[in-house]
């Protein structure tokens, strides 16, 4: 999994063990595109609708909102709570643990237009960065827990989930930008 912006969107591509249904039974592969439902039905089209647009971020500011654990997958594409990688881009490729936490804004205070907004930042490590903490710790102390000084990666990941578990109310800060 490459890593993201917080709140960037990530497209989720179907196993092909599980293959999507379509009417419940047919799989979607052994559909004939000559088949009769694809090719005689007339569908209307709103020439003002465009199918790729999305709501626009959440503005530059600051919010309340509450944090969720998001499950990830693993190397093999099994949805997990965590999962391990290794740390190609550093020098020695160190080992970390990963999740993706989920912050759903809660609009209070003029900003209700923003209540239930979501944002996901889909790469949290338990690897320290140059500043000497990790993304895991940052937000276990900015949920008002409290975090050793040093720790294993399995007790910063296990720290991190329970305080996760209780959906902890934070102060969040948006920042946007493109490249």
């Amino acid at each position: 999994m490459a890593s993201t912006a917080f709140g960037a969107p990530v497209q989720d591509e179907p196993t092909q063990d599980a293959p999507e249904q379509a009417n419940g039974s047919e799989q979607i592969a052994d559909l004939d595109p000559n088949d009769p439902r694809l090719t005689s039905e007339a569908l209307d089209d709103n020439p003002e609708g465009d199918a790729y647009a999305s709501l626009p971020p959440i503005p530059d500011g600051k919010y309340r909102a509450k944090l969720k654990q998001v499950d990830v997958k693993d190397g093999a594409g099994k949805l997990v709570r965590f999962a391990p990688r290794i740390a190609t881009w550093r020098p020695g490729s160190p080992p970390l643990l990963f999740t993706a936490v989920q912050a759903n804004v809660i609009g209070i205070g003029g900003q209700e237009q923003y209540d239930g907004y979501v944002l996901t930042d889909n790469w949290v490590t338990t690897l320290p960065n140059r500043s000497g903490t990790s993304e895991a710790a940052t937000i276990i102390r900015k949920a008002g827990g409290t975090t050793p000084q040093r720790a294993t990666h399995a007790q910063w990941m296990e720290l991190l989930l329970k305080t996760l578990a209780g959906e902890p109310e934070v102060g969040i800060e948006t920042a946007w930008e493109a490249s």
